[in-house]
């Protein structure tokens, strides 16, 4: 059995280090355990701090991150030489395939996944099992994912005691007994903000899980997690309750309090109202 690590990063910038789990890693995470004789775990950087003796790494990183991914892969290389690293992430979609080409035997990395984790995972570990020692480019191929067919985020990976806390994630003095957590129930926007990333990720295309999958994904948060206040991480959540105004209704008899962000021409009198319903 391997052992393949994917790496959360430390956020020396953020107040609070557990207010933002890392559901696009622990998608990708979800996926890799399907893989045949792959044992996976996640190594948390915000507290640990030791590197695992793992056959495989897999770093995610924005630009933001994206010294900080270097950084720490070079010191797992000199921990675990043998050890193979997995690098992907938005940093990496947002630049052109040529430039990565190029720059790739500069980089502390084996592999270089574009695109969307959960689609490349899988021909990344393939590949590094073959024992070749060139490095590989792996960009998506075809259509962007259907959400629906991507399981839940591994959060059984997350220290439940430092991210399932009360008030975690939600910002607001309402005093909520339960805890809080992230929810992603949407990829993608329409539209084409000059600071954002999305239409480059996602050529402003928008996908929206199945309303029954993510009223799943909402009741294990609740029942597991005790979750009681979320703050969804989609783009812009008007479009989400224009899409499945079911969304709303089970909302509204949940007993969960949300935030979420929004394009201020997506805000109007009606959508305040949908918004304060849900």
């Amino acid at each position: 059995m391997k052992k393949l690590s994917f790496v959360k990063l430390y956020h020396p910038w953020q107040y609070n280090p557990y207010s933002d789990p890392p559901l696009g890693l622990l998608s990708v995470a979800s996926e890799a355990r399907k893989i045949e004789g792959i044992e996976v775990d996640l190594l948390d950087q915000a507290h640990e701090k030791e590197i695992p003796n793992s056959d495989y790494f897999g770093i995610s990183a924005t630009t933001l991150e994206f010294f900080e991914a270097c950084k720490q892969a070079r010191r797992i290389r000199e921990f675990n030489p043998k050890a193979k690293i997995i690098a992907g992430g938005a940093h990496f979609d947002v630049l052109p395939e040529s430039d990565w080409k190029t720059e790739m035997e500069n980089l502390p990395f084996d592999v270089i996944c574009r695109g969307e984790g959960e689609a490349t995972i899988q021909e990344a570990i393939n590949y590094l099992e073959e024992g070749k020692n060139e490095k590989k480019l792996i960009t998506q191929k075809g259509e962007l994912l259907n959400l629906d067919s991507i399981d839940l985020p591994a959060r059984d990976l997350l220290d439940k005691a430092r991210y399932f806390v009360p008030g975690n994630t939600f910002n607001g003095n309402l005093e909520i007994k339960g805890n809080s957590s992230t929810i992603m129930a949407s990829r993608g926007c329409p539209f084409s903000c000059s600071f954002c990333a999305s239409p480059l990720l996602h050529n402003r295309k928008l996908r929206i899980k199945n309303l029954e999958n993510t009223v799943v994904e909402l009741e294990h948060l609740k029942q597991v997690y005790n979750v009681s206040t979320l703050r969804w991480q989609d783009d812009c959540i008007p479009l989400n309750l224009k899409r499945y105004p079911g969304l709303i209704d089970y909302l509204k008899n949940s007993g969960l309090y949300s935030r979420g962000s929004a394009r201020t021409d997506q805000i109007n009198p009606k959508m305040l109202d949908m918004l304060w319903d849900a």
